[in-house]
């Protein structure tokens, strides 16, 4: 879904960096929004 009326919701990654931990929340997303996930870079070590 990539339409003018969507609402983008930016999704940032869990402690896994991957972001799968939205998946149940993206399933039951509304069609007037359009979830992206950001995950981390899958290179080197990642710190804060």
């Amino acid at each position: 879904m990539n339409n003018a009326s969507s609402l983008k919701i930016i999704l940032l990654p869990g402690m896994d960096g991957t972001g799968k931990l939205f998946d149940p929340l993206i399933e039951q997303c509304p069609p007037e929004f359009e979830p992206v996930v950001v995950p981390l870079p899958n290179q080197e070590c990642q710190r804060y």
